[in-house]
């Protein structure tokens, strides 16, 4: 599934496509529903909320999360989560053919084509009125890249949890957009047991583990995020920070650090990769 670098990595990309303020000229939806949504309850996607789009443009476009916002110049917000396969793309003109699982398709009137494809169907698509009263964006945690996530807000908010700091890394609610991948990859550069509590870190160890998360999502940005199975930018290529892992997916193989091997173990139904020697 997608983090926050993969995400970023999408929204710099269509900032960039001189989409914004285009005005839209139709929207498609297909017929097979979605498995993801953002209403529970709803299944499909809301294709009236959705064709109400058309006529309008678009402002901007940021993240929050892993979620991807499109602001309406009406107010509206458009709520894209891309799932475990999604992929935006942008088509230029002469290059407006679908392809197979396309599940949403806005056409602006330059002629321009935003695809949102979603092979395993497990993405979200939602219109809401205003994005920061919405339920699923009002819960999410401190933006990780942002300045309000130091180390004297990370040292408070631990000190009454007695979570493991790897959990602790993914928990939405609390620090937004980091998955299983960055936040093996953020512990094994922070030196950090991936079992220790969080309320027995130092405001020190707060403050170097804030450094080496943010270090390792820019990293990753820059490499165009991580493409395991099915992640592809608005470009349709895939991102490079695979290639510069330390730990996750290497269990069994050396450490390049030291001497040692990674090693795995499963926590909160998710695998974890670490460095025995290195994270003490």
């Amino acid at each position: 599934m997608p983090e926050l670098p993969e995400v970023e990595v999408v929204v710099r990309q269509i900032s960039k496509a001189n989409i914004l303020s285009k005005k839209i000229k139709k929207v498609a939806i297909s017929e097979k529903a979605m498995k993801g949504s953002i209403n529970k309850s709803n299944l499909q996607i809301d294709s009236k909320r959705v064709h109400s789009l058309k006529g309008h443009s678009f402002k901007e476009v940021q993240r929050r999360g892993k979620y991807i916002l499109f602001n309406v110049e009406d107010s509206n917000t458009l709520l894209i989560h891309l799932g475990m396969s999604g992929t935006l793309r942008i088509n230029t003109e002469g290059q407006q053919e679908g392809e197979r699982h396309d599940h949403f398709t806005i056409c602006f009137a330059d002629g321009r084509v935003l695809r949102f494809n979603d092979s395993r169907r497990f993405g979200k698509i939602c219109v809401v009125d205003h994005n920061e009263k919405h339920a699923i964006l009002h819960k999410l945690g401190v933006e990780p890249l942002g300045r309000e996530f130091n180390a004297g807000m990370l040292f408070q908010v631990t000190r009454q949890c007695r979570a493991a700091v790897k959990p602790f890394l993914m928990n939405g609610t609390i620090i937004c957009g980091i998955g299983n991948i960055y936040a093996s990859e953020i512990l094994f550069a922070a030196g950090m047991d991936p079992t220790r509590r969080v309320c027995d870190l130092t405001m020190k160890e707060c403050g170097t583990l804030v450094r080496k998360t943010k270090y390792i999502l820019h990293h990753a940005i820059k490499k165009g995020g991580s493409t395991l199975k099915d992640f592809q930018d608005s470009a349709g290529k895939s991102g490079y920070f695979q290639y510069h892992f330390k730990v996750y997916g290497r269990g069994g193989k050396g450490c390049e650090k030291c001497t040692g091997t990674i090693e795995s173990i499963p926590q909160c139904g998710r695998t974890t990769f670490y460095c025995d020697h290195c994270q003490k």
